[in-house]
């Protein structure tokens, strides 16, 4: 089981260590695609998680897998992970790094769903609005759900404003079904 409190103190400790070399962004990008690498590569990631690999070994793989794409920075976190036996750790602490990255720059994620891909002009448009109405600054998430039929769905925060025709067909079926015929 993944221990949410142990990702957080990671991903805190990576960032405060990677401000001064090399910045929040990067070391944020880069165990994000340190992440992507590990979980799209299953002998990676099974060799990685292997306990009966020596700790040495797999230094040794990752400073040659990482060395030419990555930071010192970006290979030392990898390493203290892979001797503390946390590598599994890493997509929870990528979010918790993002996470603690945002509030830096005081800026806030918001997903917007639809049915289509939304083209990126429209896209701008909608984080614009929403920028000046909520009187924040905004970082857009586009993703793609064909079961919302038609209209959008945007999530800020906890709070989630649901457009999209699917909700208002299950809300004319909720009252279609409060309704007695006598």
């Amino acid at each position: 089981m993944i221990d949410k409190i142990a990702c957080k103190r990671y991903a805190e400790s990576f960032v405060n260590f990677a401000k001064e070399s090399v910045g929040t962004e990067k070391i944020v990008a880069e165990l994000n695609k340190i992440n992507s690498l590990i979980e799209s590569h299953a002998d990676l990631k099974l060799f990685l998680r292997n306990p009966e690999i020596p700790s040495e070994v797999k230094h040794g793989v990752i400073i040659k897998i990482l060395s030419t794409d990555f930071s010192r920075c970006a290979q030392e976190c990898l390493e203290l992970l892979i001797e503390k036996r946390r590598v599994d750790h890493l997509p929870g602490i990528v979010d918790f790094a993002k996470t603690f990255s945002l509030q830096e720059r005081k800026t806030e994620i918001v997903t917007v769903r639809t049915a289509k891909l939304l083209n990126p002009k429209l896209a701008n448009e909608i984080k614009l609005k929403l920028e000046s109405r909520l009187n924040k600054k905004l970082q857009l998430e586009v993703a793609v759900d064909e079961n919302l039929i038609a209209g959008a769905e945007v999530t800020i925060g906890h709070t989630i404003i649901d457009g999209s025709v699917r909700r208002h067909l299950e809300d004319l079926r909720e009252k279609l079904l409060a309704v007695t015929v006598g």
